[in-house]
């Protein structure tokens, strides 16, 4: 099978392109900023099973060069984060929504033969009314960045009910662990870590008691696989760990991984952050044969790890997104 991954030289990207190529598949990757995986992953896979197109996913020449020949797409692309899509909505829209509408077009155009969308576990749903949150939840978004992805949702269900074309959405909860951009402000696992170990304070919107269900970025990668080799069709399903952790909890964690003593300054809260989001998994259990297999613990050692391999000292610094 060979699959292109749309926006597959991000940080969940990145490592899902790497599970595939070791599973055996073929990998095309379009991304605006290739160069950031292409050298070291043509290292790794020199057999010719992976070719990198630098390029927007909101062009279409690129995207109709890019589908040539693909069987199945992974859309990962997306160009903003929670607390910046609320800046400018209109301009999120433009970028994400109306450029996933173009590419689920030409992936007709192409007969693809499945799209697998990764959507977000962490803001489609809003302020939950159950723990774990069901597949079958209300989505009520209280950011633009959870309106545009249930958005996009929906197209690729209108394009399966009109068009016949395959999908899975993967709502993904907070995912963490080593190539993830701490300095960007979203992602509290890097970014307290890169705070502790360089004793610096850490700023938390609100009084830390938000809860969020983070899970590890590989675990996310095989999920990826497991979607785009499953005979399911048209579903949703979460991906998380199932367990809900505040982020004094988080901080905690960090504190006994790392041997750190974390300084914290509380700030106020945010009428976008919802308290809690915590995902109920047993669908992509049963569908997917998927468990996460990373424990908190055990990611963050893996994250701390990767980051003294990179130099914490070399990397900024930002107030930290609680997702």
């Amino acid at each position: 099978m060979k699959v292109l991954l749309v926006g597959g030289a991000g940080f969940i990207g990145a490592e899902v392109a790497a599970r595939f190529l070791k599973a055996g598949f073929s990998v095309r990757v379009l991304d605006r900023n290739i160069q950031r995986v292409q050298h070291q992953i043509e290292l790794t896979y020199s057999n010719g099973r992976f070719e990198a197109i630098c390029g927007d996913f909101v062009d279409s020449e690129v995207i109709g060069h890019a589908l040539t020949g693909i069987d199945a797409v992974i859309h990962l692309a997306s160009s903003t984060v929670p607390h910046i899509s609320n800046l400018d909505p209109v301009a999120d829209i433009n970028h994400n929504v109306i450029a996933s509408l173009r590419l689920l077009q030409a992936c007709l155009k192409h007969k693809v033969k499945k799209v697998v969308f990764t959507s977000s576990g962490g803001t489609v749903y809003g302020i939950a009314r159950t723990i774990p949150i069901p597949e079958n939840h209300d989505t009520n978004p209280i950011c633009a960045y959870g309106i545009n992805k249930l958005m996009i949702e929906k197209y690729l269900q209108l394009s399966h009910y009109l068009n016949g074309l395959d999908y899975l959405i993967l709502r993904c909860a907070n995912t963490y662990g080593p190539g993830q951009n701490i300095v960007s402000g979203q992602g509290a696992v890097g970014i307290f870590m890169r705070q502790m170990l360089t004793r610096r304070p850490l700023d938390i919107w609100g009084d830390g008691s938000v809860v969020r269900d983070y899970v590890y970025v590989g675990d996310v990668a095989e999920a990826h696989i497991l979607a785009a080799n499953s005979t399911e069709r048209a579903s949703i399903l979460n991906i998380g760990s199932g367990i809900g952790t505040s982020l004094n909890d988080l901080i905690g964690a960090i504190a006994r991984v790392t041997n750190a003593i974390p300084s914290i300054n509380y700030g106020g809260g945010r009428q976008f952050d919802v308290p809690n989001n915590t995902l109920k998994i047993d669908r992509a259990r049963s569908v997917l044969g998927w468990s996460p297999k990373i424990d908190l613990e055990t990611g963050i050692g893996l994250t701390w790890k990767w980051m003294r391999k990179e130099g914490i000292d070399n990397l900024g610094s930002n107030k930290v997104e609680p997702n």
